[in-house]
C-alpha cells in the first residue's frame, strides 16, 4: 500500500504531507498518540485501505495498524489482511508467515512495532538521535523532518557516480533499516532494535533436486496469492527474456485471470513478447511511463520512486490496466549471481568481500579520495550485516552477498518500493519465502541459466516452445531446445572499455540518448566537483547522462530542504 512516516516525537507533519502529496498521494492522514506521530497515505493509483484504527479493529484502546506494500495472509490481501496481521502479530513478527513485500507500523497493548519483510524488498529509512527516531518508507520525508540536513559526501559521491551499492542514503544520519531487525517502542521507554532469526535452509546439490525444490516454492506462492485474490485479473510482465517467461509459466499454469503488461518494448523483446501473447490469445499492454523532467521541482517527492527524476519509474501519470502486477525483476537470484555473467566471473577465483567490493562497487568516476572512503564504508556495512570480510565466501554466502549488493543497495529494491506506493506489485523472485530458501542451491546446478531453463520446461511446455533472447543472444532458440547458456558474453560491454570517450558520446547521442545540457544551467556545479569528475560529465554529456541526471536530482533536494554540502 502507500506510504508512512512514524516519529517518536512530533514531526513536521506539514512538510511530510507536502512530500507525500508531491509524490502523488491524494489523501494524507496524521495521527498523534502518546507523544508519537504517524503520517500515512494509501496507494496512488488504486483504491485501497492501509490503516485500521482501534474502532476498525474492534478494540477499546489506542491500538492501530498501518501496512504498506503488497502482502497476502490467510487467503486475503489489503485491508482484510491487515486485521489478520494485527490479530496474529506475535506469530507474524516471530515466524514471518506473510507472502509479499511489506512494512507495518502496529500499536498493540501499549507497544509500537515497526518492521518490513525480511528480504528488505520494501525499503525503510530511519534517523535516530538518542530516544528520538524517525522511520519512513520515504527517504525524502525523513529528510524533511531534519532541522539541519547535511550531505554525507562519501555516499553522495557514490550515488552520483552510479554502480553497485550506490543507492543508499546520502544525508548524514539517515540509514536503511536492516530487514533482520524490528523496531520496538514500549510506552515511555527508549526504542529498541530486536533481532529476527532466519530459518534454516536446505542444501540442494543437483539440478533435478533444484527443479523440484523451486517448483514447490513457486507452488506455495501461487496457491497463497490465488486463494487471496480469486478471479481478479492481474498483469504479468512479459519480454523476450527468461525471467519473465518463468513468471508467466507459473501464472498461466496456476489458473490466474491475467493479461500481459510491460514498459515500451523494442526489437527482439517486442517481437517475441507479441509472438507469445498472440500464440496464447493474450495481448501486451504497454504502460505509459512519463517522468517528471521539467516538473522535478514541483514533484520533488518522486525522488523516492527511483532516486532519479529522469529515469523511467512508476508515477502518478502511469496508465495501468490492473491493480495487481507481477514482475520478473531480480530473476538472476535463481541462477548464478550477476557477476558471473560477464568478465567479472574472474573475480570469483578469490571470493572474499574485501576483494570483491572495490571492482564491483567503487566507480572510477568517484574522486580517488572518496573511492577509498567509500570502500571503507562498504567494508563496515557488510561487516555489520554479519559477513567475514577476509574469508572466502561459501556458495551460499556468495548468493547472500549478491542479493544484498544487487538488491538492498541498488535500484531493484528501490524500484519495488516505488511501485508499491502506486499499486499492488509482486516480485516472485524477490519474495522472502522464495529467495531465502534457494540460497544454498549448488552453483553447478544454476550456472549457465540451467535451472531457469529447466523450470520453464517443467512448469509450462507450451511457453517453453517459444523463442527467447537472453544475454544479448538473438538467435531466438526456443527454451525447449536449449539446456544451458554460455557463462560469458561479449559485445558492447567489452567494447565500451576500449572505445574512446568521444566516440561513445557520439554513439549515445546517435542512439537517441542525447543529453539536454540546459537541465544543469542553474546548478552550482562547484559543489560537486570535489566528489566526482564533473568536467568529464560536461565534456561528454551523452555518455554521462545518468550521472548528470542523478546530480540534477540531488540538487533539487538540496535546494528544497536546504541540505548543507
Amino acid at each position: 500500500m502507500g506510504a508512512f512516516l512514524f516519529a517518536t516525537k512530533n514531526a513536521n507533519t506539514a512538510k511530510v504531507a507536502d512530500v507525500l502529496k508531491s509524490r502523488g498521494h491524494k489523501t494524507v492522514s496524521v495521527d498523534n498518540f502518546n507523544g508519537c506521530t504517524l503520517v500515512h497515505a494509501p496507494k496512488i493509483l488504486v483504491d485501497n485501505v492501509n490503516y485500521l484504527s482501534s474502532t476498525d479493529l474492534g478494540v477499546d484502546n489506542k491500538d492501530f495498524i498501518c501496512g504498506i506494500g503488497t502482502f497476502f495472509y490467510k487467503n486475503t490481501y489489503g485491508k482484510e489482511a491487515l486485521k489478520h496481521v494485527y490479530d496474529d502479530l506475535d506469530m507474524v513478527l516471530d515466524n514471518n508467515p506473510i507472502f509479499g513485500h511489506w512494512a507495518f507500523v502496529v500499536r498493540k497493548g501499549g507497544t509500537t512495532y515497526v518492521s518490513n519483510d525480511m528480504s528488505g524488498t520494501l525499503r525503510l529509512y530511519y534517523y535516530q538521535d538518542g530516544d528520538n527516531i524517525v522511520i519512513s518508507s520515504s527517504i525524502v520525508s525523513v529528510i524533511a523532518c531534519l532541522e539541519k540536513p547535511k550531505f554525507d559526501k562519501v555516499r553522495l559521491g557514490a550515488y552520483i557516480a552510479s554502480g553497485y551499492g550506490n543507492e543508499i542514503p546520502f544525508v548524514e544520519g539517515i540509514e536503511c533499516v536492516d530487514p533482520l531487525k524490528i523496531l520496538v517502542i514500549e510506552d515511555n521507554m527508549a526504542p529498541k532494535w530486536l533481532d529476527r532469526k532466519e530459518p534454516e535452509i536446505p542444501r540442494i546439490s543437483t539440478l533435478d533436486e533444484a527443479v523440484a525444490h523451486c517448483k514447490k516454492l513457486f507452488d506455495e506462492q501461487m496457491h497463497a496469492i490465488r486463494k487471496a485474490i480469486g478471479d481478479e485479473q492481474v498483469g504479468v510482465e512479459l519480454t523476450a527474456g527468461l525471467d519473465s517467461r518463468l513468471i508467466a509459466s507459473n501464472i498461466k499454469t496456476s489458473g490466474f485471470n491475467y493479461n500481459f503488461v510491460n514498459y515500451p518494448l523494442f526489437g527482439p523483446d517486442s517481437e517475441v513478447a507479441n509472438l507469445i501473447a498472440k500464440g496464447i490469445g493474450k495481448a501486451v499492454h504497454i504502460l505509459a511511463n512519463e517522468s517528471a523532467k521539467d516538473e522535478a521541482y514541483k514533484r520533488y517527492g518522486e525522488f523516492d520512486f527511483g532516486f532519479d527524476y529522469f529515469r523511467q519509474y512508476c508515477n502518478s501519470r502511469w496508465h495501468i490496466k490492473n491493480k495487481i502486477q507481477f514482475s520478473g525483476a531480480r530473476g538472476e537470484c535463481i541462477d548464478t549471481p550477476d557477476m558471473y555473467s560477464d568478465e567479472d566471473i574472474s573475480l570469483m577465483s578469490d571470493p572474499r568481500i574485501s576483494v570483491l567490493l572495490e571492482p564491483l562497487c567503487v566507480q572510477h568516476e568517484l574522486m580517488p579520495k572518496y573511492q577509498k572512503l567509500y570502500y571503507d564504508y562498504l567494508l563496515s556495512l557488510y561487516s555489520s550485516r554479519g559477513f567475514n570480510l577476509n574469508e572466502r565466501l561459501s556458495e551460499k554466502e556468495q548468493v547472500r552477498f549478491n542479493q544484498m549488493m544487487a538488491g538492498q543497495f541498488t535500484g531493484d529494491y528501490m524500484y519495488n518500493s516505488g511501485v508499491q506506493a502506486h499499486l499492488y506489485f509482486y516480485q516472485i523472485y524477490n519474495e522472502y519465502h522464495f529467495n531465502h530458501f534457494i540460497m544454498d542451491i549448488a552453483i553447478e546446478a544454476k550456472c549457465g541459466r540451467k535451472l531457469t531453463l529447466a523450470l520453464i520446461k517443467a512448469i509450462d511446455p507450451e511457453l517453453a516452445s517459444y523463442p527467447f533472447v537472453s544475454r544479448r543472444r538473438t538467435r531466438k532458440d526456443s527454451v525447449a531446445s536449449v539446456s544451458e547458456l554460455p557463462m560469458q558474453y561479449k559485445g558492447y560491454g567489452g567494447l565500451k572499455k576500449i572505445l574512446p570517450k568521444f566516440v561513445k558520446n557520439f554513439i549515445y547521442g546517435h542512439m537517441g540518448r542525447k543529453y539536454d545540457i540546459d537541465r544543469i544551467h542553474n546548478i552550482d556545479l562547484s559543489l560537486y566537483k570535489e566528489l566526482v569528475h564533473v568536467d568529464n560529465y560536461l565534456k561528454y554529456p551523452n555518455l554521462y547522462s545518468i550521472y548528470l541526471n542523478r546530480l540534477t536530482s540531488v540538487d533539487v533536494l538540496r535546494k528544497k530542504f536546504n541540505i548543507q554540502p
